[in-house]
C-alpha cells in the first residue's frame, strides 16, 4: 500500500521494501537499509522488548513482597520510563541519530492527528477491556476493594507527570524504535504481533499475584497494543500516539488516583 499524507509522500515501493523482512547487516547499529531504516543488531532489539516488561514485574513483585500497594507503581513507573527514554537514547545514539528523531513533530497536523487517535485509541481501548474480560472472566471483572489512600502528593504526580512520561516512553520504544526494525528482519505484521504481545506483557506486573488479573491487563494491552501498532504503520507519525496515549492515561489512570488522593 501507499501511505500518504500531507508534506509526506510515500511511494508504493518504499514502503514495500521498508515493510518486507531482510537480513541484518553484519555491522553495527548504525547500518542502514537501503530504505534509509537502521537494522539494528539482535542484543538491542532483545534488550528493548525486554527491558519494560522486566522492570515492571520486579516492581510489581517487590510491591507485593513488601505488602505495599500497587498503587506505588505510579510512582515506580516514571523511573521504569525515565530510564527507557535514557536507554532508547543510547541505542539511538549507537545509530548515529538522536532520541527526538524517534518523533519528528509535524506541528498543527500533529494536533490534529492527535484528536483523531485520542477517539480511535479510547474507544478501541474499551473494546480491548470487554474483550478481554469476556475472555478471562466471562464478564465483568470481580471488584477490587483497597483501603490504600495515596498521598497527594502521589495523586499529583499521577496526573502531571505519569500519563507524558508513559506516552513518551512506550510509543517511543514499541512503535517507533522496535516496530520498523523488526519489520525488516521479519516482515510487517509479525513484528505489529511481537511487539503488541510485548507491550501486554509488561502490564502483568501492574497486578501481581492475581493470575486472572494479570491475564486481564495482558489480554486488554495486548489487543490495544495492535491497535497503537496499527495506527503508527497508517501514517508513520510518532506524536500524534503520544498525545492519544496520554489523554488515555491522564483519564483513566491519573485522574483516578488524583480523586483518591484529594477525596480522602
Amino acid at each position: 500500500m501507499a501511505w500518504k499524507s500531507k508534506g509526506n509522500q510515500t511511494t508504493m515501493n518504499e514502503n514495500t521494501d521498508l515493510l518486507q523482512p531482510r537480513s541484518a547487516s553484519s555491522g553495527d547499529g548504525g547500518t542502514h537499509g537501503s530504505s534509509g531504516e537502521p537494522v539494528a543488531p539482535m542484543p538491542h532489539l532483545v534488550l528493548a522488548l525486554s527491558l519494560r516488561f522486566v522492570l515492571i514485574l520486579l516492581m510489581g513483585v517487590c510491591l507485593h513482597l513488601a505488602g505495599q500497594s500497587l498503587l506505588w507503581t505510579d510512582l515506580g513507573i516514571i523511573a521504569a520510563d525515565v530510564i527507557t527514554l535514557a536507554t532508547l537514547a543510547h541505542l539511538m545514539r549507537g545509530e548515529g541519530r538522536r532520541l527526538r528523531d524517534l518523533y519528528v513533530p509535524t506541528g498543527g497536523a500533529d494536533i490534529a492527528w492527535g484528536l483523531l487517535f485520542s477517539v480511535i485509541i479510547i474507544v478501541g481501548f474499551f473494546v480491548s477491556n470487554i474483550l478481554a474480560n469476556l475472555i478471562v472472566y466471562h464478564g465483568a471483572p470481580p471488584a477490587q476493594p483497597s483501603n490504600f489512600v495515596p498521598p497527594l502528593w502521589l495523586g499529583v504526580l499521577a496526573l502531571a507527570v505519569m500519563p507524558l512520561t508513559i506516552a513518551f516512553a512506550e510509543e517511543g520504544l514499541y512503535r517507533a524504535y522496535l516496530l520498523p526494525r523488526l519489520a525488516r528482519r521479519m516482515g510487517q505484521v509479525p513484528a505489529l504481533l511481537l511487539v503488541s504481545v510485548f507491550f501486554g506483557l509488561q502490564h502483568i506486573g501492574f497486578a501481581v499475584p492475581d493470575g486472572q488479573q494479570m491475564l486481564s491487563r495482558a489480554l486488554t494491552t495486548l489487543f490495544a497494543g495492535l491497535l497503537f501498532g496499527g495506527l503508527w504503520l497508517w501514517k508513520r507519525k510518532t506524536v500524534p500516539l503520544v498525545i492519544g496515549h496520554w489523554l488515555l492515561d491522564f483519564l483513566f489512570l491519573g485522574l483516578p488516583v488524583f480523586y483518591m488522593a484529594t477525596s480522602a
